[in-house]
């Protein structure tokens, strides 16, 4: 289902169909009235509409509105070229950005939104609807959906099925809303376990439950089951689950819970899940309270286990734990007092194959689980099915859930009071020393150690899990526990005299019951939770460490959370692994109280030595960042440490308090925190993810209860099935299933044609009943399936085999066993991921892609597509210098920057839009950046300096022939020889008249402003060109917004010099040609005369610059403040400080969105670009005052030399000081370590954000097109460097805080503030009061000769020289 926004996203969509054709893949039609058509269509509208309206999931009705003059926009040709240089595209553009602005509803925008669409140049429509969009306040901020789920029911509460189908079946899609599911709806507020009720049903924390024993199946192959400490995983994250439950009870004033270790008692819980299963529309057996276990002779169910049987087997266990050995089958004896006695014990606790005897030692764990899930009917004589606490995606859910594991817990606790307390030698870290922690909300102000929690309101989306249900969304509300974002800080001294390595240990745990009562420490230690756990590059001194909450080693990103079960197994979207395993984010600390409780914070840095497991582990891959509770793919746990250390043992009988443990170690500290929750909720913004290229796997897993012949993907994917796949039942009718089903599809995938597998093994679980991984004869049977499903040769046989089993085999199961086989399997476990849309490719990409593009779309059906390969050099060959500039000039990314910068701070149109703080300065800073960095690159490559193109009467001596044709009338940008001259101006038709004179008399006019130090209005005022203002007036005045204060008479200076440029092969239109991409602001920064005329436009606004004098030490200056030590470093263990590293990267680009009449979904090309491995800066900052300070922390990148290796003069390096970040820092008294990544700068945006810009955001169901995907792209923050090795001066300077604010408050973290730098702040004022590129917008000194000199007076300020290595080879990305 389209996303809210889909109306106006199907507007922006392949601007050159008609809007009577399906828009978003084929799922979006539009009831055009016939009066909205064009001449060409309006006499056919009736065919057209049954035509093109058939198997539509979102029809959306258009008002009759009165339609709109259009006279004005229609000027520019419908299929000809639009440039915001234009003066009359760009007062055309203005006209309909205030048309659509003015309208006074999003109803009414949409339907003269859609008039106009038909009738007006493509680009110009795109882009003064994307303009109005996003400064409308009523369509700003549409809130987007974001989750699909595999087997809804097991999640969610059943009323909301019938909801959901009614929703489906009869409301179109684009108009369906959400069901809503209340938070509390298992009973009601006299039940005191109700509660708890929002923790046991949270759906992150059953999908983790669930996620894991995916990931570690007990049973099946060896190599599929045996897996490094998993009997000890086993233990600990059950664990630390329990820890977590019993603080979670104190907060809600609940005791701890009682452990279920007397078989005979009662559980006085009772449980009603109310959820219905979709196999059978059974719904889960409720139990009562005080319910007594019973034998289980369960003959149909091979459940038969007796009371007795639990007994014998704990017994066996207790006695094992206290001999310290266990006996395996063959009656050897295995130690179980080592560190390796816990993964033993647990294997045999839980029952996993690995257990060394379970024929003795039983299958405790898992019986438990059942007996409790058939103490409603354990004989059967109701032929009731399991209740929750028996299927591993719900039984969390059950209270009685933690009365068992809390009993599982006590067995191992039994046995780790076998082991002696740690030793001062295990604990202590010589020359480490733990100053403090703190804990402070990632927001200005806020006060230290108090977090905060609420209710959240988020989506999800089942549409893909209602099994025949109606094609596309279905979208369920619900409600979760959530904290604000938080960070740590902890002060770390090295008092040795070499660096060392550490591990930092985060825990947290209660300081008091639910009555506010001590518990006793060796209680305690069993609730300490563990946060966090990272190594820490420790320096002599003092080590100042940040760590964000959402960093932390146990928890998965939200989206991570959900996707796990839903995008696991969409087509074209990531492959279902490791990534998706972890505690779920919004879970990681507990909900505490309105009042505010009280937990105690530990953190410990341990002996790295003592701890490494593999030095290259890399905790920042998604895939590793969530090891804790899940380990690492196919590598050992990377920590040594018996998991819970320094607490998974007792404590000396000495200590009674955890002061009392940390006391004798300085390498501990403590800490006391507050959470405080608000009982109010509030609504998370979602996201929706497009699906991945694992079509014909997650097609398989998909419904599982609707046959394999019905289409799958939302009717996207249909499986070409042999008549002998069908089962019995439609055998028959094979031939006119496929006739029926297999029209109307995107994707067919052909099944190969096997003899058919023995699968009698699997159908004894029956198809319709329910599957349980407790259940031993269900397991036993999930481990053959996924054996032979790892036994297949290659992934077409795989398919082949699962397609035959999956209408034959439980619905769970089944998938079950496919998951774990795909994940496991080394030639499906890697899919790579296709992620972006292009909205106009035809500006970005070289034209020849095109027709491959449309040849593997319309004959290769989509799941079998391959990427279309884009060579990094196809506008020049080698022979020609310029092109050693053309992967820079040519980026995708640096392209979208330019256009989306322009879309943001658009010339013309309604003043609320143009006018924003600083945006003529924002126009000089963002291209003079743009210019240094050009410049510097062309000393890497070999080339001189750019020559400014002021003198408009002398040949340009590049020529450029950019191989780029536009959709819009199949014809190619013009290309431009060499040593071409500009002529007069004089395309009538175009209204483009301009002549070099009128050009040069601009210029004069604006110089004379300079110089005279002011600007004449229209009206004969006078307007000061001073310090403050005057750069943002110039900017205004010479780029020719509709904020210059006198355009008649300083003209259009920088928006005619694109268009001289861009007409110089047709300057009078003789030869009907269009403009060269220097012309249009989407292509214009391919051509090198982008970079010529605005060296000339970037001289001017630095003789405007000169005439200030240089700053003052007052202005340089920041009292008692002093950075001490200044260096990079590549985020890499052992990498050497102040060398970092470029290289070319490979990537992929969807354009199937962006071709007219093209086909359906999706078609990548794969593109080379430059990229860095990331980085660090590490900034020491001694503040020797008293009081805290706040200051600025500015860094600069600068060339040292020129392309021949001379040094550049001073005067030349601060105009090529290219910003790499700017940011607030807090200044303690004292010694202040900041550290700081490379990808936080303010400058950039991430790679995604880079691309989503263009393509997600004319897209259904994605991000909003906005402010938020503005800024330069992250790929080219840094310059490409040489294979040599290039030296460059980084430069800090820490200004003064009190001199830079604006008084406004912003979070730099926000994706929104994050590149203001060049974008500024939507709505708000620009975040720093100095002149943009301060200090070095302006002359220095002329007693300064270098930069050294220039930082030599200010302790502030420091250089270090740092050299880019360029390695010429192609990574792919990842």
């Amino acid at each position: 289902m389209a996303s809210n926004s889909a109306k106006f996203r199907g507007l922006l969509q392949r601007p050159y169909e008609p809007l009577f054709m399906p828009k978003s893949n084929g799922q979006l039609y539009f009831d055009v009235p016939d009066n909205y058509l064009t001449d060409r269509y309006r006499a056919i509208g009736q065919s057209l509409q049954t035509r093109f309206s058939a198997n539509i999931s979102t029809r959306v009705p258009l008002q009759n509105i009165t339609p709109p003059d259009l006279n004005f926009a229609e000027r520019v040709p419908r299929r000809g070229g639009f440039s915001v240089f234009n003066t009359r595209d760009r007062k055309a553009a203005g006209q309909l950005i205030e048309l659509f602005m003015n309208q006074s509803n999003p109803d009414t925008l949409f339907a003269v939104a859609a008039y106009c669409r038909d009738r007006l140049n493509g680009p110009l429509f795109q882009y003064a609807l994307s303009v109005a969009l996003q400064h409308r306040p009523d369509t700003a901020n549409i809130a987007l959906p974001s989750f699909l789920e595999l087997f809804p029911d097991r999640f969610i509460e059943a009323s909301t099925f019938p909801k959901l189908q009614e929703e489906g079946r009869i409301v179109n899609q684009g108009d369906r809303m959400a069901v809503d599911i209340p938070i509390n709806n298992t009973a009601s507020d006299r039940e005191p376990e109700q509660k708890l009720a929002y923790w046991r049903e949270d759906i992150g924390v059953n999908l983790h439950h669930w996620h894991w024993h995916l990931l570690y199946p007990s049973e099946g192959p060896d190599r599929v089951v045996r897996k490094d400490r998993r009997g000890e995983l086993f233990y600990y994250m059950h664990q630390q689950i329990q820890g977590r439950y019993n603080i979670e009870r104190f907060c809600n004033g609940l005791p701890r819970v009682k452990s279920f270790a007397q078989f005979r008692e009662a559980i006085p819980e009772g449980y009603y899940p109310k959820l219905t299963q979709s196999s059978n529309n059974r719904s889960y057996p409720g139990r009562s309270r005080n319910l007594v276990l019973n034998d289980l002779n369960r003959i149909e169910d091979e459940e038969v286990v007796t009371i007795a049987d639990m007994e014998v087997w704990t017994g066996r266990i207790f006695e094992a734990i206290d001999s310290g050995f266990a006996v395996s089958a063959n009656g050897q004896r295995i130690s179980l007092d080592n560190r390796e006695g816990i993964d033993v014990l647990a294997n045999i606790v839980e029952n996993s194959s690995l257990s060394p005897n379970a024929d003795f030692y039983g299958r405790l764990h898992i019986e438990g689980h059942m007996m409790i899930g058939f103490i409603h009917d354990p004989d059967n004589s109701f032929l009731e099915s399991f209740g929750v606490i028996a299927d591993n995606t719900t039984s969390m859910r059950d209270p009685a859930f933690f009365r068992w594991h809390q009993h599982v817990d006590d067995i191992f606790e039994r046995h780790k009071r076998k082991f002696k307390p740690y030793t001062a030698t295990e604990l202590s870290n010589s020359n480490i020393e733990v100053n403090s922690i703190d804990i402070s909300l990632n927001r200005p102000g806020a006060t230290n150690n108090i977090l905060l929690t609420f209710w959240q309101r988020s989506q999800v989306d089942l549409g893909i899990g209602l099994d025949f249900g109606p094609d596309g969304n279905a979208f369920v509300t619900f409600t979760h526990i959530q904290h604000a974002p938080f960070s740590y800080q902890i002060k770390i001294i090295n008092t040795g005299r070499t660096p060392k390595r550490g591990t930092a240990r985060i825990f947290l745990g209660p300081t008091g019951d639910q009555n506010g009562k001590s518990i006793p420490i060796q209680q305690k230690r069993r609730w300490m939770l563990e946060l966090d756990k990272f190594s820490v590059n420790l320096n002599p001194g003092v080590n100042n460490v940040v760590r964000r909450s959402d960093q932390s080693n146990l928890t998965i990103p939200y989206e991570r959370t959900f996707r796990n079960v839903a995008a696991s197994i969409q087509p074209d979207s990531e492959p279902f692994r490791f990534c998706n395993c972890g505690w779920p984010s919004h879970m990681l600390i507990p909900k505490g109280t309105p009042q505010g409780t009280r937990f105690d914070l530990f953190v410990m840095v341990s002996n790295y030595d003592d701890d490494v497991v593999n030095p290259n582990f890399d905790e920042t891959v998604p895939c590793d960042d969530a090891h804790t509770f899940c380990g690492l793919r196919d590598r050992l746990y990377p920590d040594a440490r018996s998991m819970g250390f320094p607490f998974d043992r007792l404590l000396a009988p000495s200590v009674t308090s955890l002061e009392d443990f940390a006391k004798p170690y300085k390498n501990m500290a403590l800490n006391q925190v507050v959470i405080r929750f608000t009982n109010t909720v509030i609504s998370a913004a979602v996201l929706f993810t497009m699906a991945s290229n694992s079509t014909k796997f997650h097609g398989l897993l998909q419904r599982p209860y609707e046959p394999m012949f019905l289409p799958k993907s939302n009717g996207q994917v249909y499986f070409d099935l042999p008549d002998n796949y069908l089962t019995d039942r439609y055998r028959p009718l094979g031939q006119s299933l496929q006739n029926r089903f297999g029209s109307n599809v995107q994707t067919r995938i052909p099944v190969q044609n096997i003899t058919a597998p023995d699968i009698s093994f699997a159908q004894v679980v029956p198809r319709r009943g329910g599957f349980s991984v407790f259940n031993q004869r269900h397991r036993q049977v999930a481990g053959r399936l996924i054996d032979m499903f790892l036994n297949q040769n290659d992934a077409d046989t795989l398919c082949a085999v699962a397609s035959y089993c999956r209408d034959r085999l439980n619905g769970p199961l089944f998938q079950y066993a496919l998951s774990v086989a795909l994940q496991h399997r080394s030639d499906t476990a890697e899919i790579p991921v296709p992620s972006f849309l292009e909205l106009f490719p035809d500006r970005f990409i070289e034209a020849s892609t095109f027709p491959q593009l449309q040849e593997e779309g319309r004959i290769v059906n989509q799941g079998d597509r391959m990427a279309i390969d884009i060579p990094v050099n196809y506008t020049a060959s080698d022979r020609e210098l310029e092109q050693r500039m053309a992967y820079w000039r040519e980026d995708i990314g640096v392209n979208l920057h330019h256009w989306h910068w322009h879309l943001v701070y658009p010339a013309e149109g309604p003043d609320v839009v143009v006018r924003k703080d600083r945006r003529g300065e924002l126009f000089y800073y963002m291209h003079q950046q743009t210019m240094a960095r050009y410049n510097i690159e062309r000393f890497c490559n070999g080339l001189s300096r750019v020559r400014p193109f002021a003198h408009l009467r002398e040949p340009i001596p590049d020529g450029y022939y950019p191989k780029i044709t536009q959709s819009s009338n199949n014809r190619s940008y013009p290309g431009r020889g060499r040593n071409q001259l500009l002529s007069d101006l004089n395309r009538v038709e175009d209204q483009v008249i301009v002549s070099i004179s009128d050009m040069e008399t601009w210029t004069g006019r604006i110089f004379e402003a300079i110089d005279a130090g002011s600007a004449t209005t229209s009206d004969g005022r006078q307007i000061p060109l001073d310090n403050r203002s005057g750069i943002d007036v110039l900017g205004n005045m010479v780029e020719n917004s509709s904020l210059s204060p006198n355009v008649n008479y300083y003209g259009r200076l920088h928006n005619e010099g694109h268009n001289m440029l861009a007409y110089v092969h047709d300057p009078d239109n003789s030869f009907l040609e269009g403009f060269g991409v220097v012309g249009d602001n989407t292509t214009a920064m391919r051509d090198p005369a982008f970079y010529r005329w605005h060296q000339h436009i970037d001289d001017i606004f630095q003789r405007h610059k000169r005439r200030f004098k240089p700053y003052t030490k007052e202005d340089l200056s920041f009292s008692d403040v002093e950075v001490d030590s200044f260096n990079v470093q590549l985020n890499r263990a052992g990498a050497k400080n102040n060398i970092l590293l470029t290289f070319w990267q490979r990537s992929q680009v969807d354009l199937g969105a962006g071709l007219d009449f093209g086909p359906e979904g999706n078609v990548f090309a794969t593109f080379t670009h430059i990229q860095h491995a990331p980085f660090t800066y590490r900034i020491e900052i001694k503040n020797d005052s008293r009081t805290p300070k706040r200051g600025t922390v500015r860094l600069f990148l600068g060339p040292r030399t020129d392309e021949k290796g001379n040094t550049i003069p001073f005067g030349d390096q601060r105009r090529w000081m290219i910003e790499l970040d700017k940011f607030t820092v807090n200044i303690n008294p004292g010694e202040n370590n900041v550290v700081r990544r490379s990808e936080q700068s303010s400058v950039t945006i991430p790679y995604e954000r880079t691309f989503r810009n263009i393509a997600m955001s004319n897209e259904p169901n994605s991000d909003q097109f906005r402010f938020c995907n503005c800024g330069w792209p992250s790929h080219m923050l840094i310059p490409k460097g040489t294979p040599q090795g290039q030296q460059y001066d980084f430069f800090v300077m820490v200004s003064n805080f009190n001199n830079d604010t604006v008084n406004q408050e912003y979070n730099e973290t926000l994706p929104c503030d994050d590149s203001h730098s060049f974008c500024g702040l939507r709505d708000r004022l620009y975040p720093d009061a100095r002149n943009m590129g301060f200090p070095f917008d302006r002359v220095a000194p002329s007693s300064v000769a270098s930069l050294k000199e220039f930082v030599k007076p200010y302790k502030n300020m420091a250089t270090t020289p740092v050299q880019i290595r360029f390695t010429n080879t192609v990574i792919a990305r990842s």
